[in-house]
């Protein structure tokens, strides 16, 4: 007879032998799993829904790009300190401000997709002919793109 391991035994079946296997088996396996189940159910238990966490929270969330609200545009302006902030103009590409930062009146243009923020001295008035920037010397312009 060939040597064997502790937990392989051979039998006799006619004129030859069959190797059965009492190690690593398909009970292992099944108990494996279950093992694992029942370690991670915990962990589910206790999984939040990602909203959940944003309704708690009381900052502005700041990685928030697109399009948005005039009430989150004005926290937006007032967070990268601005104040006195009027939205004058929201539309899907960009919102139009008159904000003052550091004493200064200023027209603010803010992408909310990029977060880029364009500063122009002066303030913004609606006319009949559109948008108008007043310039601190008292001139009109269009508003710059």
């Amino acid at each position: 007879m060939n040597a064997t391991s502790p937990d392989t035994h051979l039998r006799r079946r006619g004129a030859s032998y069959t190797r059965l296997s009492h190690g690593a088996g398909p009970m292992l396996r099944n108990s494996l799993k279950i093992f694992l189940a029942i370690a991670l159910a915990p962990a589910l238990l206790f999984a939040q829904d990602s909203t959940m966490r944003q309704r708690r929270q009381t900052q502005i969330d700041t990685t928030r790009i697109g399009l948005m609200s005039p009430t989150v545009a004005h926290q937006r302006l007032r967070m990268l300190g601005y104040s006195n902030v009027t939205i004058v103009e929201n539309v899907r590409a960009h919102v139009r401000a008159n904000a003052v930062k550091s004493g200064r009146a200023l027209a603010v243009k803010y992408d909310p997709y990029s977060g880029k923020v364009t500063e122009v001295p002066g303030r913004l008035e609606r006319g009949p002919r559109g948008l108008r920037l007043i310039k601190p010397d008292g001139s009109a312009v269009a508003p710059p793109n």
